[in-house]
């Protein structure tokens, strides 16, 4: 690929017995996309097109001559021939191509049709190696479907039993599995996959110097929540966050070696934190990722300009110009996103939302239970019947709704326990009404443990005003702070 044109390869080595590939090319007609995923897309090709073929020599007799084909030139399919695949694995493979495309060029039609194919239930209807797209593919667009999970598709899955109570896209793999009948069932393979090392969008801008045209959008994890920072391809060096050697240069290095100073564990700190919380943190993380985006494109545009100008009179400097640029994005960004992490882990903890309210005086924040969603509760009864079933004998929760009930001052710990955040909710409705709080410490020493038990101030009138909860908080946590000096010392 380069400036002018992009060409599609598939390759495929012959084997242990003989040197070379077998293989094939096929350049991108203009104003076309190409997509592929994992699965060679080139079926019949013309064998006297120079200008828009090319293949190896012996692409079809090296088939022949291994048994692998038995037809006429005319009719060679290098895709069926040497990538044939069974139906679980092309649907592994083709419903991307399909997302891809259908996204792309707004083709209902397109998407019907070769719906089953995508879905590897009807091989006879193959998607064409190219496709129009509806409008000039721009980087966002790009962006997007790198991050597709098949959102608004039928191949959509974030929202059965598998994707959990968060409703996460992602399944354990393998992806084929099987049931008590040994019947065969696949988990879908998004585009934006949690096992990815890196990923990239290469650009290339015909208005800049050689040098300086290609531009690589590189981040490490899954393309749907990793950052990506822009290197100029004419850098000299990297941000030692995204450095590193491979085996490529014969170097094995342990993956179970943890280190912050990489942005691959970062990345894959917010991704995993985004996975556990999904239909909450996922809106969070691609809000960032598409501010840094917008931050990244525009300081790209302005040392575009300087290196344009530099490169007339002196490449070298322009050069040294985009790589310092290229390192200092990636250092700034991998600081950035280890900050986000830790903004997200707050808000997200422990199965509550977190956010600031700076009218609560005691902690500055509102906490919100997310709580099941109906459908998720009829779930786990149709799994458990009455096994979790309790009356709702409660005095002062009988006739009202669940939602109230979850408002309550009093809930989750009705008639006893001790809290130490304070719940920001109405409490007016339950005003003038009487609770006990009984508060259990327990005080671990060596050798021993001690387990105290005591009343705490006995009975507590809530009063029908907006710091009513609040006083009654704050009175616990003294009173317990208290106790618990007494007992240490006491030890």
């Amino acid at each position: 690929m380069d400036q002018k044109e992009a060409w599609i390869m598939d390759v495929i080595s012959k084997g242990p017995t003989e040197l070379g590939a077998a293989w094939a090319a096929v350049r991108v007609p203009d104003g076309m996309i190409a997509a592929h995923a994992n699965h060679s897309r080139i079926r019949k090709f013309s064998k006297d097109d120079p200008e828009n073929v090319i293949f190896a020599p012996d692409v079809i007799s090296f088939a022949r001559d291994n048994g692998l084909y038995h037809g006429s030139d005319d009719d060679f399919s290098y895709s069926d021939v040497y990538d044939a695949k069974p139906a679980g694995k092309l649907r592994y493979a083709e419903a991307r191509v399909w997302d891809m495309y259908t996204a792309l060029t707004g083709d209902e039609d397109f998407a019907r049709r070769h719906l089953n194919y995508a879905m590897g239930r009807d091989r006879k209807n193959p998607m064409p190696l190219f496709v129009k797209p509806e409008a000039k593919v721009t980087l966002d667009d790009v962006r997007t479907r790198m991050a597709s999970h098949f959102e608004d598709t039928p191949f959509e899955y974030g929202n059965e039993v598998a994707g959990g109570l968060f409703s996460h896209p992602y399944r354990a793999r393998p992806y084929l599995w099987f049931d008590d009948h040994n019947a065969l069932y696949v988990n879908e393979r998004n585009i934006g996959v949690e096992k990815t090392g890196i990923n990239f969008i290469a650009q290339i801008r015909p208005h800049m110097p050689p040098p300086l045209r290609a531009l690589l959008w590189f981040g490490a994890d899954d393309a749907s929540t990793a950052p990506r920072f822009p290197a100029y391809a004419a850098c000299t060096e990297v941000s030692k966050a995204y450095k590193g050697q491979s085996t490529a240069q014969g170097h094995v290095r342990p993956i179970l070696d943890f280190d912050l100073s990489k942005a691959f564990w970062v990345d894959n700190m917010v991704s995993n934190l985004a996975y556990s919380r999904w239909k909450d943190a996922y809106p969070v993380v691609q809000e960032k990722l598409d501010e840094i985006q917008a931050d990244f494109v525009a300081s790209v545009h302005q040392m575009d300009n300087r290196a344009h100008e530099l490169y007339s009179t002196n490449p070298e400097a322009a050069i040294e110009a985009v790589t310092q640029f290229s390192v200092s994005m990636a250092d700034d960004l991998h600081a950035h996103w280890m900050e986000f992490y830790g903004q997200l882990f707050a808000r997200f903890r422990d199965f509550v939302t977190t956010e600031l309210d700076p009218t609560n005086l005691a902690c500055g924040c509102k906490t919100t239970e997310v709580g099941m969603t109906d459908e998720w509760k009829r779930r786990i009864i149709a799994d458990t019947g009455r096994h979790y079933r309790v009356e709702n004998d409660h005095p002062n929760w009988i006739g009202l709704s669940e939602e109230e009930i979850a408002t309550s001052p009093l809930y989750p710990y009705p008639a006893s326990g001790y809290h130490t955040e304070v719940p920001t909710t109405n409490t007016a409705s339950f005003a003038a009404k009487s609770v006990e709080i009984s508060t259990s410490l327990v005080l671990v020493t060596l050798p021993a443990a001690i387990f105290v038990s005591y009343k705490a101030l006995g009975q507590i009138r809530l009063r029908k005003s907006n710091d009513s909860y609040a006083s009654l908080q704050s009175a616990l946590s003294m009173e317990a702070a208290d106790e618990t000096t007494r007992l240490k010392e006491a030890a």
